[in-house]
């Protein structure tokens, strides 16, 4: 089953407006097309939230196409624009796809409208895949870097030496009174295993301890030294 294409049509001419959902269909493209002429039906149409892809004529009666796009570009530059003209020369061409147009596709030349279409909704699918997976991430960031404040400010409040390590057994992070129980420094002991800052003995000891954290269950350890 094809999913239905929302498409707005800047167009003034019935008959091209025809030829345009023609191709379109016979490319197997389900399309539902709002046609519009005026600036006022296209800002209207605008409004109405719901619409995937635009195609627009250059030139029309009482609007134009470059004023058109630069409105879309405002308001909402997700949505793809496609020119679809008889009168759109190639400097015209040219400065559309330098101010942010999509493609353009000349009327007489309908037959890769299709393509054009379905590759401007694969990319602009993309870009909002991309920028849900950046959101996701900067989220993720945000919640790390305000779990490791929380974390930090607990370390420091309590006053006795706390730390937490990964499973390879490198310290991730301590709070003060940790490092000095060792006299060491933050940069001397992060990301160090038990045996590289204390003596076999006691490493030994610390390690046991820690192995059983880790089989009870738990991906990293806190608990206190001593």
């Amino acid at each position: 089953m094809h999913t239905m294409i929302r498409m707005l049509h800047l167009e003034d001419d019935p008959a091209d407006a025809e030829l345009v959902q023609a191709a379109l269909a016979q490319a197997g493209l389900a399309c539902r097309i709002t046609r519009v002429q005026t600036r006022g039906e296209f800002e209207r149409a605008l409004r109405d939230d719901g619409t995937d892809i635009i195609l627009a004529d250059y030139r029309l009666p009482s609007y134009d196409g470059m004023s058109a796009l630069l409105l879309v570009l405002k308001r909402c530059p997700e949505i793809p624009f496609i020119f679809v003209s008889g009168a759109m020369g190639e400097e015209a061409a040219i400065e559309a796809l330098t101010q942010g147009a999509t493609d353009y596709v000349l009327k007489h030349n309908l037959s890769r409208l299709a393509a054009a279409v379905q590759r401007a909704l694969e990319e602009s699918r993309n870009r909002r895949e991309r920028k849900l997976a950046q959101e996701a991430l900067q989220r993720s960031n945000a919640m790390l870097r305000e779990r490791e404040v929380f974390l930090n400010t607990l370390l420091k409040a309590i006053p006795i030496p706390i730390f937490y390590k990964d499973r390879d057994g490198r310290y991730l992070g301590f709070n003060r009174a940790f490092e000095t129980f060792f006299g060491a420094t933050k940069e001397q002991l992060i990301g160090k295993r038990v045996f590289e800052i204390t003596v076999p003995e006691l490493a030994r000891i610390y390690q046991a301890k820690d192995s059983e954290l880790f089989e009870s269950g738990g991906g990293t350890a806190i608990r206190v030294s001593g």
